[in-house]
């Protein structure tokens, strides 16, 4: 998020979070390269662990992206992923051709 990392979020946030270069202008990343960095990792992770059960813990944003890059999505449908609880959890099933199903998105049932 370059210098936006450890600050808190500006009054217009939510406006200006989903423009592809929000993040590069300030040293950070562009929402195109977040989501290449989550399509690199959720390759690597199918292709290692396919048919295990795997556990990743991570932030908002980097989950919008890894679960754009399940359904193997453009950048823009990370904004149309509801904001993920925190410690929500999220669970796909992969079939033996690595096609994701959703079981349960950002459930925070057990805070209650």
């Amino acid at each position: 998020m370059g210098e936006f990392e450890g600050q808190t979020a500006p009054p217009d946030w939510k406006e200006v979070r989903w423009k592809l270069d929000t993040f590069k202008a300030s040293g950070g990343e562009r929402l195109d390269e977040i989501l290449e960095r989550a399509r690199c990792f959720v390759s690597k992770i199918l292709d290692q662990f396919h048919g295990k059960t795997i556990l990743f813990t991570a932030h908002n944003g980097i989950i919008q992206a890894i679960i754009t890059a399940i359904f193997e999505e453009s950048w823009e449908h990370m904004k149309t992923i509801e904001r993920q609880g925190n410690t929500g959890i999220t669970i796909f099933e992969f079939n033996e051709n690595k096609k994701p199903f959703l079981k349960l998105m950002s459930c925070t049932k057990h805070l209650e």
